[in-house]
């Protein structure tokens, strides 16, 4: 007996000391942060630390290709004197890293995970917990002045400790240190605050709203226990933006359904994500036949304006506009888009006061949206009482900005409908017989562009033109730029380029060059089957509008800082871009004057008298790579009466 109870001990001691060990490494693989309340910085502490890394198949020979999933821990410790809201924090992954999981924050850009992050890193922003209290107003409570965001992905070709290269925190009023490597398996960074003395948040408990090209409000006008009515309203902030038809969609976050929309539609229903998760597990007797949209990621449209006073689904100010939205420069009621829809909420959030707005707000492929942040309730005026102002009950706000990253810019580059450009420009002028056409595959080029034996050469530069042939189809177009190359004594390539296939072109010719003034003549081709109304254009000339004198036929507003002169037709005269048949575009043209006594020393030939920018109906247009050359050719000083004799001989020539 007593044999076996030694025997027995002796492996009670022996599980024991296996324990023991294996409790100490375990502890080796967890984060090494710092104890923050012991830490000297004033501001706040970031650090991220590797916890694991492990080779996930396919199992390669080539080791830079193999790829391992990461397991790292990113925590923020706000140990400063302010309240730090809406946190972000950036990490510069450099090791080809995809993030799979990032619970408790979203990505700032809006896209959904997974998503590839390197090379250029991503910025992380909170969510639920949004903000970081101070510790003297929390009683030193961590769990409201720190977070930490447990981050899963895969990597590629770097066994052990993928660090990132760096880390920052782009929020205002912080200045950031170096990085600091702490180990093999840890970065630590202080940002210190400007401000020296406790902030109360008391009276400060929203971020401001940023400005931004377009903003999209989600406000909670009415909530009840388990549901909630809100207003999505939309803004177009940019004086040259416009969406034709938008589509907005979003990530609801906490297994939220839409029952029902006014001034506005989804374009799903799908009852599975409902029937299936914890709205049919809760409403047990709900009929899910009857709601707008189950989808976590629904997709919404506007309505036709047509049902703009329907007492059932319109009755909504700024609703039913079919998503259109243009500039407040051009019309500042069509620059708004509102709609209502009625919201279920699941447990646990079945009270009237947890609120939480959806994430990863997308409008359109130009935009990239940020992450909804707390702003102080919108008001509005009560519709029945013109003195009467009502309040949401909650409101956040998302800033969207126009990106050119989104689209497909490439030479050459088969591009699909969504994201290729619809414009492009060319540059001629009186001193030179030839016109610079649009770049080759300026608005994408089509598949069998790229066939083993294309019939058309998409990486090739566009020939030069004579400039009446601008307004030929490209299939005759590209004939006159071969027979002119001959004649120019210019190289003929085997295979001629490719057409910019775009469906509205602009021209832009000098027409004159004086020693006292110039002018310029702008033309609008519309190459495409529809007309085009409501258009707007906008040419950026960085030197030469201090000189501007007057615009002829259309209308033309200076804008930004006087830097940009913004075109509009005439009212039920040229405010439709029409068609005319498939081998004469529709043409719209304007004649601008200049007075060079205000802008001294500008060359207008050498450069100044082109743009620099061009964009219309919102969307930037491809310019030339040249412009044409000039052999220091200037008239002489002139009369005005000339000068005015010669522009109503070219406004005569318009109509000819």
């Amino acid at each position: 007996m007593a044999k076996n109870r030694d025997e027995r001990l002796r492996w009670i001691a022996s599980i024991f000391f296996l324990v023991a060990i294996w409790a100490s490494w375990a502890a080796a693989q967890q984060p090494a942060f710092e104890d923050a309340s012991n830490s000297t910085c004033r501001g706040v502490l970031l650090h991220y630390s590797i916890r694991r890394v492990a080779k996930i198949s396919p199992f390669l020979t080539d080791a830079a290709q193999q790829p391992y999933r990461f397991e790292s821990a990113l925590q923020l410790s706000n140990l400063g004197f302010s309240e730090v809201k809406n946190w972000r924090a950036f990490v510069g992954f450099q090791h080809r890293e995809m993030l799979v999981q990032a619970p408790g924050a979203l990505l700032a850009d809006g896209e959904n995970l997974p998503v590839t992050v390197a090379p250029a890193g991503a910025t992380l922003a909170g969510f639920p917990q949004t903000d970081l209290l101070n510790a003297v107003e929390t009683a030193g409570d961590t769990t409201k002045t720190s977070v930490t965001i447990n981050l899963v992905g895969t990597e590629y070709g770097v066994e052990n400790f993928p660090l990132p290269a760096n880390l920052s925190f782009p929020v205002p009023g912080y200045t950031c240190g170096s990085v600091q490597k702490l180990g093999n398996d840890t970065l630590q960074l202080c940002c210190t605050e400007n401000a020296t003395a406790i902030n109360s948040t008391s009276t400060d408990q929203f971020a401001l709203p940023e400005p931004g090209d377009l903003t999209i409000t989600y406000s909670v006008i009415q909530t009840f226990t388990d549901n909630y009515w809100a207003e999505v309203d939309i803004s177009n902030d940019n004086p040259l933006g416009r969406i034709d038809g938008w589509n907005l969609t979003w990530e609801w976050q906490q297994g939220e359904f839409i029952f029902q929309m006014r001034g506005a539609q989804t374009l799903d229903q799908d009852q599975t994500e409902c029937l299936s998760g914890p709205a049919g597990a809760h409403y047990k007797d709900f009929d899910f036949s009857t709601v707008m949209s189950c989808n976590r990621h629904p997709t919404i449209v506007d309505l036709p304006p047509e049902r703009a006073n329907d007492t059932r689904v319109g009755m909504i100010p700024s609703c039913c506009r079919s998503g259109l939205l243009l500039p407040a420069t051009m019309d500042p009621k069509l620059s708004k888009s509102a709609f209502q829809l009625f919201v279920y909420k699941v447990p646990p959030n079945l009270d009237r006061d947890t609120l939480a707005p959806p994430a990863n707000f997308k409008i359109d492929p130009r935009y990239s949206c940020g992450q909804p942040q707390l702003i102080a309730p919108v008001e509005k005026r009560d519709p029945s009482s013109p003195t009467r102002m009502i309040s949401a009950i909650k409101s956040w706000q998302v800033t969207c900005n126009m990106t050119r990253n989104g689209r497909l810019e490439q030479v050459g580059q088969v591009e699909n409908l969504e994201t290729r450009r619809k414009c492009c420009v060319s540059f001629s002028g009186f001193y030179n017989s030839s016109a610079v056409p649009c770049p080759t595959c300026a608005c994408g080029c089509s598949a069998n562009s790229t066939l083993p034996r294309p019939s058309c050469d998409t990486s090739s530069q566009a020939m030069l033109l004579p400039s009446y042939a601008l307004l030929l189809p490209f299939q005759d177009r590209i004939g006159k730029a071969l027979e002119w190359a001959r004649m120019n004594r210019k190289p003929v390539p085997s295979v001629a380029p490719c057409s910019d296939n775009c469906p509205v072109s602009i021209n832009w010719h000098v027409v004159s060059d004086f020693t006292d003034g110039w002018t310029a003549r702008l033309s609008l081709l519309n190459w495409d089957e529809t007309a085009v109304p409501e258009w707007f254009a906008a040419v950026e000339l960085r030197n030469a509008f201090p000189g501007l004198e007057r615009v002829y036929t259309l209308n033309g507003t200076l804008i930004n800082d006087n830097t940009t002169l913004y075109f509009q037709g005439l009212p039920n005269y040229s405010d439709y871009l029409n068609r005319i048949d498939k081998n004469n575009p529709g043409k719209l043209q304007a004649v601008i004057s200049f007075d060079k006594r205000k802008t001294p020393g500008i060359n207008v030939t050498g450069g100044d008298g082109f743009p620099t920018r061009v964009v219309f109906n919102g969307e930037e247009c491809a310019l030339p790579d040249a412009i044409p050359i000039s052999h220091g050719y200037r008239l002489r000083a002139v009369p005005r009466l000339v000068v005015s004799l010669l522009l109503a001989a070219v406004l005569a020539a318009f109509w000819l």
